[in-house]
């Protein structure tokens, strides 16, 4: 298992995939992935990894918001279900 800090760390980690032709894609584990070993019956696996594909780029843009401020992973009480109501 690779540990990786919080704050922004992860999009630091994304590596270009360039296995399907005609897409610019970069990729990015998440979180630790050996629980599905014995979900999926391979226990025998040496490396296991779930990730996220995204387009290249993406991760250049969320690490230049998360510098600028404009990202804060803290839960924000108007975006619960039972948050306050909108007003416009």
């Amino acid at each position: 298992v690779v540990e990786i800090a919080g704050g922004g760390d992860l999009m630091s980690t994304v590596r270009d995939l360039d296995f399907l032709p005609g897409f610019a894609l970069q990729g990015f584990p998440n979180r630790d992935s050996t629980v599905y070993r014995d979900l999926y019956g391979i226990q025998n696996a040496a490396t296991i990894l779930r990730g996220t594909l995204r387009f290249k780029g993406f991760s250049d843009t969320i690490q230049a918001l998360q510098y600028l401020g404009l990202v804060d992973p803290n839960p924000h009480p108007i975006l619960h279900p039972n948050g306050p109501d909108i007003t416009w």
